[in-house]
């Protein structure tokens, strides 16, 4: 009873206000937190303005049946419904109103996205695995029409594991203002812990058979004493590995502190024992920001990596504009 009266007190606290304003459930906002914000608000809009021209450039070349750019596609439509809710959640951090539907729908689209994420990015792991592993037979194995199959599979998992929470696996606390480890039950963050591990564990043993496909390509390649298909063969078989180890490896960076705050939140409950300006939640707000970084790296990957993105950033307004200030800046020197 003394729990529900103090949760009570946090959500209607009204008192006096030292900051800036004071939120729609009394909450004291101060200029720090709205200076955070702002950056969020700033990152998520960058996220969708990237994540979106990545999105327009790939579908002009659907029409092309290319299957890893269908699926860099989907990546990046996944990307950029993460920067809606960046840019969301950046505004419900300042206005902070308590409820619990709007809580578990927000939290779990968020979960739903960052699963797509990982799952499209093992598709496109196995992707290139089989497709330099049976570069010949290829098309037997993964056609377009295959792999909007799998992408519809992987989104309808992901929206069914985000929703989750809504149909009920949660802790169905709604006196608390809206928090993930007070919202979500533990089994169930448990449960998005594992699925997002297993097909990432699954995407870095791909690599490393595929790394031992490529030696083995690379090796056969030589054989054929420097002729310009042989080179042009490695060239490309390099650059679509080179690709994918990036996109991994940015993911795994991006992601892994947050997971392991987690799993050390879990272990050894620590959202008891941190309290006041650095509780577990705003740790995990912190270590989000990072992870949320990851879906504006990606695009720049495809800039430098893939042709088609890369042709069409140079000739962007963009980068004309970039190059024609290089130029001057190099005639006043």
């Amino acid at each position: 009873m003394d729990t529900n009266n103090t949760s009570i007190h946090v959500m209607f606290n009204i008192s006096s206000c030292d900051g800036v304003f004071l939120s729609l459930n009394g909450h004291c906002v101060y200029w720090q937190d709205v200076a955070i914000n702002a950056f969020i608000f700033l990152l998520g809009f960058c996220i969708i303005a990237t994540n979106f021209w990545i999105v327009w450039i790939l579908f002009s070349r659907i029409k092309d049946e290319d299957n890893s750019l269908f699926i860099i596609q989907n990546l990046a439509v996944a990307d950029t419904f993460t920067g809606f809710i960046v840019i969301y959640d950046s505004i419900y951090n300042v206005m902070q109103f308590s409820v619990y539907v709007e809580c578990v729908l927000r939290i779990g689209l968020f979960i739903s996205c960052s699963l797509a994420s990982v799952f499209i990015i093992t598709v496109l792991t196995l992707e290139r695995l089989i497709k330099i592993s049976n570069s010949y037979t290829y098309r037997k194995y993964i056609s377009i029409k295959r792999t909007r199959i799998g992408l519809i599979i992987v989104w309808m998992t992901s929206l069914v594991v985000g929703l989750l929470p809504f149909f009920g696996w949660s802790s169905k606390n709604v006196l608390y203002l809206c928090s993930f480890f007070r919202t979500m039950s533990k089994s169930y963050i448990i449960f998005v812990l594992t699925i997002h591990v297993t097909p990432f564990l699954c995407t870095l043993c791909a690599y490393l058979w595929m790394v031992t496909v490529v030696r083995r390509h690379v090796i056969a390649i030589r054989h054929t004493r420097g002729t310009g298909r042989g080179r042009n063969r490695r060239g490309s078989i390099s650059r679509a590995v080179m690709t994918t180890l990036i996109v991994v490896g940015v993911y795994f960076l991006c992601w892994a502190p947050i997971g392991l705050f987690t799993i050390l939140v879990l272990v050894f409950e620590l959202d008891r024992h941190l309290t006041g300006n650095w509780s577990a939640d705003v740790v995990f707000t912190y270590l989000l920001i990072l992870a949320v970084i990851n879906c504006l790296c990606n695009p720049l990957i495809y800039a430098f990596k893939l042709d088609i993105v890369r042709r069409q950033f140079r000739s962007s307004f963009l980068f004309r504009c970039f190059a024609s200030c290089r130029r001057n800046s190099g005639q006043f020197q």
